[in-house]
């Protein structure tokens, strides 16, 4: 007897042909869910930062600071073309929300993003895990534009709470990202001691054991699109 196995993957890695115009046009009349598929993903040009593969990893999972879920969630196939350091020393007091990579994210890279894009860009509530100050814990930031925490990426993590695109990020292979074609060492945003935050080596491994608060790693985008703040309900 033969068997065929009865389902399809959930996940499929294959570019959006939709312009980012439709992508949020499908946002506004509710058939992003129907049109895309977890995997899919868009080539987003951040100038000298590249073009960055934008790959749906979640649909109305991310937690809205205003309340509901965010549409679409995307983290970028691979990494921006600048490293950067979490802090100016090897310091992790406070966490990602009062980091320099955060400011950097937001004073830098922001203004980089197109206008269609980043005029829907949701803000969200985001957890950390932080070390400092104690009693050490899940910290929660409202943050437009941000890089994964461990948990997000289905890694050894140290969060308590929060989600994980385990559809995406799968296994080792799934954690790769590079620049220009090289895989790179790259940030989450979890701390594990007073000096130092977690990253991910260049073959997808977890490394929670480096002191690299201050080291110029790859840098991970991700973001969440949705409705105008304006027509988003408080209710």
């Amino acid at each position: 007897m033969t068997v065929y196995a009865a389902f399809k993957s959930a996940v499929e890695v294959v570019e959006i042909t939709d312009s980012w115009d439709t992508i949020i046009a499908n946002i506004d009349n509710g058939t992003y869910s129907t049109k895309y598929k977890l995997g899919n993903y868009k080539p987003l040009d951040l100038g000298t930062e590249g073009t960055i593969n934008m790959q749906i990893v979640a649909m109305d999972v991310d937690e809205l600071a205003s309340g509901g879920t965010a549409p679409l969630t995307f983290i970028g196939m691979e990494l921006l073309n600048t490293k950067h350091r979490m802090n100016a020393t090897q310091d992790t007091t406070g966490g990602y929300a009062v980091s320099e990579m955060k400011d950097y994210l937001d004073t830098t890279i922001y203004p980089l993003i197109q206008f269609n894009v980043a005029s829907r860009l949701q803000r969200v509530n985001k957890t950390s895990y932080t070390t400092l100050p104690q009693p050490s814990g899940d910290i929660v930031s409202v943050e437009k534009l941000w890089i994964p925490s461990a948990e997000e990426i289905g890694a050894n993590s140290f969060e308590h709470s929060g989600i994980r695109y385990t559809n995406i990020y799968s296994n080792n292979r799934s954690k790769v990202k590079t620049i220009n074609g090289v895989a790179q060492k790259w940030f989450v945003r979890t701390t594990r001691s007073a000096i130092n935050y977690c990253i991910v080596n260049s073959n997808g491994s977890f490394n929670q054991a480096g002191n690299y608060a201050n080291a110029g790693l790859g840098v991970c985008l991700g973001f969440c699109l949705g409705l105008e703040p304006e027509t988003i309900s408080d209710s």
